[in-house]
């Protein structure tokens, strides 16, 4: 059973907060209140109906839309592992004081999609054999497009560090991480999103969700605060 949560007064200032529907802000709350001493719990429709909803007529299908709107606007990841859904809320620790926390039993955010059999698996539990068939996949779908623009550029990077990193390939959704790339790549340009993308990884800023693309939103003050720091320090060493 959850323990009692604390709920920070500036959460109902917060501009992602204010984005979400009433509906979507009591699921929200609901999720801290279930989540474990690692601030992961599980995210399956009707398991979040039965826990925050129960004396609600709410269908599973509306359960899912505010599901996304909550990872839309708030620092929070819905995924699965093994077919089971769950979910992580970031920044856990630093709202939530507790006294000798439990270990979580709730698998960690890593995963990979395996289109062929249409489901999520996690990295941990995977076979060599799965992973070699999703990054060969990857590397004919690219080859056989014959693009060279920025976003193959981009997605091949991302593709790259990803594997360096994890041993496989990203959950990676065309329709709506290219959106997600496509806005980064207005404002900053390709060379310049190349850079923040490798931060991103070198500096384990987007480790707490897996470097999903949609949460690079979230991550990006971040990311420049950091390629500021790396300038700095070579300005220094510069100097002498």
């Amino acid at each position: 059973m959850a323990r009692k949560r604390m709920i920070d007064p500036s959460l109902w200032t917060d501009e992602g907060f204010l984005e979400l529907s009433d509906k979507a802000k009591l699921l929200y709350i609901g999720l801290i209140s279930f989540a474990d001493d690692e601030g992961r719990g599980r995210g399956s429709a009707k398991g979040l109906k039965a826990n925050i909803f129960p004396s609600n007529d709410i269908k599973c299908d509306e359960i899912e839309k505010l599901k996304d709107e909550i990872e839309t606007n708030l620092n929070v990841l819905f995924y699965e592992v093994k077919g089971k859904k769950y979910y992580t809320l970031h920044k856990w620790k630093e709202y939530q004081a507790i006294n000798h926390p439990k270990p979580s039993c709730i698998p960690i955010p890593v995963t990979v999609r395996d289109s062929s059999r249409n489901d999520t698996v996690s990295i941990q539990d995977d076979s060599p054999q799965l992973i070699n068939k999703l990054i060969n996949k990857k590397k004919q779908s690219n080859e056989s497009t014959g693009k060279n623009d920025d976003f193959v550029v981009l997605e091949n990077e991302y593709f790259k560090l990803f594997k360096d990193k994890y041993g496989a390939e990203p959950d990676y959704k065309y329709s709506r991480d290219r959106g997600v790339l496509k806005k980064y790549l207005e404002k900053d340009g390709v060379d310049k999103l190349l850079e923040i993308l490798r931060v991103w990884f070198a500096e384990d800023i987007g480790e707490w969700h897996g470097f999903s693309i949609p949460k690079l939103q979230n991550d990006y003050n971040k990311i420049i605060a950091a390629m500021g720091k790396k300038k700095n320090a070579k300005k220094r060493w510069g100097d002498f």
